[in-house]
């Protein structure tokens, strides 16, 4: 009896010492852990001076994981770069195409994989979702600036020459929205010379110069998108046509953008920063993951652009 009496006891105690606890209540001031955000992936179909390092900080400054992949030099690793990022199951992908056919094939690669593609500077907004900067945003009101300036040097029937990058309808767009604006000002323009981009600045440059040279006049370059731009504004200063001859481009580089902004330059730039680029690029995926999978390819973010150089002068006061 004693013996049984001892064991109830042990049995008891230790029943009270392991018994159900009551539940813990949750504090209602406290905060739930953040959600892990999507992780994104990045290739670039051509090199692009000190773009990645502007992605990752960027990515960085808003807690986001990004992983960049070069996918340039061919068709093939192009294909890699994005397949490697399908691997790695990121939420979507933002491509920087160095060529129409390269773009299309990251899309179907996309599609069947289906994961959302982002294209980033080239596709006019015309291949599904992308930022961007149109063809249109700009270019007209840069055409009218050159041609202000050339009727005020008493140019009436312009000769022209365009820079332009082959690979992409929009830079022939840009330039011909610029043209036309011309026209509109002056009746006619002469244009002499399309010239392709070739396989780099320095050697579109060096054969620009050499057919520049066979013509008696220059009034104005037009130039399609950045590089062209570039390339425009190098053969005019090269070429010593600074100070009579006008170039109308647009470009995101800061140099030109503060030539474009100096008393006497004869440059009408449709500028943009790289940092805003970037800022536009990640609201543009902010949108993509939040749109329905029918409206992904409505999904459209511009650059933010100004218009800089040849502004038309203040109107004198009465006296002045």
């Amino acid at each position: 009896m004693g013996r049984r009496l001892a064991a109830w006891s042990w049995c008891a105690l230790a029943a009270a010492a392991c018994g159900d606890k009551p539940a813990a209540v949750a504090d209602p001031g406290a905060v739930a852990p953040p959600k892990a955000l999507p992780r994104l992936g990045v290739v670039l179909g051509e090199p692009q001076d000190g773009l990645e390092a502007l992605l990752l900080d960027e990515a960085r400054r808003r807690g986001r994981e990004l992983d960049v992949r070069p996918g340039y030099g061919s068709a093939t690793a192009t294909e890699a770069a994005v397949l490697a990022l399908v691997d790695l199951k990121v939420e979507a992908i933002v491509f920087f195409p160095a060529a129409p056919d390269l773009l299309q094939r990251a899309r179907r690669l996309a599609a069947d994989r289906e994961v959302p593609l982002l294209l980033a500077l080239h596709g006019d907004a015309l291949s599904g979702a992308w930022v961007g900067v149109p063809s249109s945003m700009l270019a007209s009101e840069a055409g009218e600036r050159v041609a202000a300036r050339l009727a005020a040097d008493g140019v009436t029937e312009p000769c022209v020459i365009v820079v332009e990058d082959a690979r992409w309808p929009e830079s022939r767009k840009r330039a011909e929205f610029a043209i036309r604006a011309v026209e509109q000002r002056l009746g006619k323009v002469e244009v002499r010379l399309r010239h392709p981009l070739g396989f780099s600045n320095e050697d579109t440059l060096e054969r620009l110069l050499a057919l520049m040279a066979r013509m008696e006049r220059i009034d104005a370059v037009i130039a399609g998108d950045p590089q062209s731009t570039a390339v425009a504004i190098a053969a005019v200063k090269r070429g010593g046509l600074a100070a009579t001859a006008c170039v109308a481009g647009i470009s995101d580089d800061p140099a030109l953008q503060t030539d474009a902004r100096t008393t006497g330059a004869r440059l009408a730039l449709v500028s943009y920063s790289r940092e805003q680029a970037v800022q536009t690029l990640f609201a543009g995926l902010d949108a993509l993951l939040k749109a329905p999978a029918d409206q992904v390819d409505a999904v459209q973010q511009a650059i933010p652009c100004e218009l800089i150089g040849l502004e038309p002068e203040a109107p004198r006061k009465p006296g002045s």
